[in-house]
C-alpha cells in the first residue's frame, strides 16, 4: 500500500512497473519527494532480490568495501574481484565496468538500488558513472535514486 503522504503521478508509476525489465532506472527529484518510498514498495512488487546501497552511508564510511560486502550477497567471486581491484578511480572504471559484465552472466538476476546517489557523483570517476548510467545487461538491474543528475552524465536516447 502506498503512503498517503505522497502523490505519486500514474505515469511514473506506470514507468516504475518496470524495474525489473530494464537494465537501469535513474529517478530525479528534489530530496523529501518519495523517490526512496516508491522504489522501496515497486521493489517489493517485484520477484527479484533487491539489495540497497545507502550512499550516504558509504559516504560517511569512506569504505567501498561497503559496496563489496553488498555485492558478496550476489556472488562472492564478484564481491572478492572488486575489492582486489580497489576504490574505482579513472584508471580501473573500464575494468570494474568489464567485472561487472563478466559476472552478470553467473548471477542470480536481481535489483540493486542506489540510495542517494548525487553523493557518489563527486567520488566516482565520471568514466564509471556513465557506464552504470548506460549499462545494457540483462539480469543486473540498476536503479539510482537521486536528487540531482550532473549535466553529461545521462543523455535522453
Amino acid at each position: 500500500m502506498m503512503a498517503s503522504s505522497f502523490y505519486f503521478p500514474g505515469r511514473l508509476l506506470e514507468k516504475l512497473e518496470r524495474i525489473s525489465e530494464m537494465p537501469v532506472t535513474v529517478v530525479v527529484a528534489p530530496e523529501g519527494y518519495g523517490k526512496t518510498t516508491i522504489v522501496a514498495q515497486k521493489t517489493a512488487e517485484s520477484d527479484l532480490k533487491t539489495y540497497w546501497i545507502d550512499s550516504e552511508e558509504l559516504i560517511a564510511k569512506r569504505q567501498y568495501d561497503r559496496i563489496c560486502e553488498e555485492f558478496e550477497r550476489i556472488s562472492p567471486a564478484f564481491a572478492a574481484e572488486l575489492a582486489e581491484e580497489g576504490l574505482p578511480r579513472s584508471d580501473n572504471a573500464l575494468t570494474i565496468m568489464n567485472l561487472i559484465h563478466k559476472h552478470e552472466e553467473i548471477i542470480d538476476e536481481c535489483i540493486v538500488v542506489f540510495d542517494k546517489f548525487q553523493l557518489l557523483q563527486t567520488l566516482l570517476p565520471d568514466r564509471l558513472l556513465s557506464a552504470l548510467l548506460h549499462h545494457q545487461g540483462r539480469k543486473l538491474h540498476l536503479v539510482f535514486l537521486t536528487s540531482y543528475m550532473w549535466e553529461g552524465l545521462l543523455f535522453d536516447p
